[in-house]
């Protein structure tokens, strides 16, 4: 992803290896172990832009500081007062940490502008917003119970749905079978029951495309019906695209809170509003978005069998469509308000 190939290995043995993301995925209660790996990845990224500032100087320099990101989704409970799963007593531990995160970049920011000229124009900008994550929907299984998606009949998508319904996990007898020490005496159930641990739950596999119309795959609310010619085994003719999309947004805003009743679906995004270029119709076809992305979807199929997974995600915080963008140099003119900017602009 350089050139010259060597340009960041060549500093590595002075500098360390560079890299852009957390060492592992966030888990509750390794808060400020997360959270030193966050300082420690800011830190690294600082020395090298610093030192590639002094070396191989350039006309436009670009870093990206992906800590930010990767702090709000996992700690944004512990400063968020009104968030479900906000803890005094985990607050008075790690409530500070997310700021503590965006101060090590604010120092980071200002340490890289020291290198700068009276003539160096500065953009800090975010590629999105963020905000607080409640729950996950299972929309396919919304989706399921509408109509508009279709299970396989064949006996193993049926055994799989019997146990995703009663969530049971297929992969016990399999566990069993293991620690008893009987894998290789039973080795006809053994095997069967591997393969069981190895689909313990439903996937799109165990879709029947042919008589389905839309699904979900994504977190935030992408929805693509089962086009003919662009899905690979698409149903729905291109003749019929206008009416089945009308179908799946009146199903879509028929989504309510099952404690409140209040509808869930603040807005549906079709994709010639959301997407351009040449490439536009391979995307999602809607858009939707739930409770002003305190709700997500689940990305795959569905983590259970409720419309709400039982599973309380660890990500504390999600994306948002609104994000930052200041700026300041000799070519920046000052005091002006920008309208309907665009992320692409």
């Amino acid at each position: 992803t350089t050139w010259p190939r060597d340009l960041l290995t060549s500093y590595e043995s002075e500098l360390g290896a560079y890299r852009i993301s957390p060492r592992f995925v966030y888990r509750s209660g390794r808060d400020a172990e997360y959270s030193a790996d966050l300082h420690d990845l800011i830190e690294l990224q600082t020395r090298y832009v610093l030192r590639l500032l002094v070396e191989r100087p350039t006309d436009v320099l670009m870093v990206h500081f992906l800590a930010t990101d990767s702090a709000q989704h996992a700690l944004w409970k512990q400063h968020d007062v009104d968030h479900p799963l906000y803890r005094p007593e985990q607050a008075a531990r790690y409530g500070t940490l997310l700021r503590e995160i965006f101060a090590h970049v604010d120092r980071a920011i200002a340490q890289i502008m020291a290198h700068g000229s009276a003539n160096t124009n500065v953009i800090v900008m975010s590629d999105h917003g963020f905000g607080p994550l409640h729950r996950t929907l299972n929309l396919n299984n919304f989706f399921r119970a509408q109509g508009l998606l279709t299970l396989k009949s064949n006996r193993e998508t049926r055994l799989r749905d019997w146990a995703f319904q009663h969530d049971l996990d297929l992969a016990l007898p399999w566990k069993i079978i293991r620690r008893v020490g009987l894998g290789n005496r039973l080795g006809r159930l053994s095997r069967r029951a591997h393969t069981w641990s190895q689909r313990k739950m439903l996937t799109f596999a165990d879709v029947d495309w042919s008589r389905t119309v839309a699904y979900a795959w994504g977190h935030f609310g992408q929805v693509y019906l089962n086009l003919q010619g662009r899905e690979p085994h698409g149903c729905v003719a291109p003749r019929d695209y206008e009416t089945a999309r009308d179908r799946v947004i009146e199903v879509l805003r028929s989504l309510r809170d099952p404690l409140t009743q209040q509808p869930l679906v603040d807005d549906i995004i079709p994709r010639e509003v959301a997407a351009h270029g040449p490439h536009r119709d391979e995307g999602p076809d809607l858009h939707v978005i739930m409770e002003g992305y305190r709700t997500v979807a689940y990305p795959l199929f569905a983590a259970d069998a409720r419309l709400f997974a039982r599973r309380v995600p660890d990500d504390s915080g999600t994306h948002r469509a609104a994000g930052i963008f200041i700026a300041c140099g000799p070519d920046v003119a000052q005091g002006r308000t920008i309208d309907g900017a665009r992320l692409i602009d």
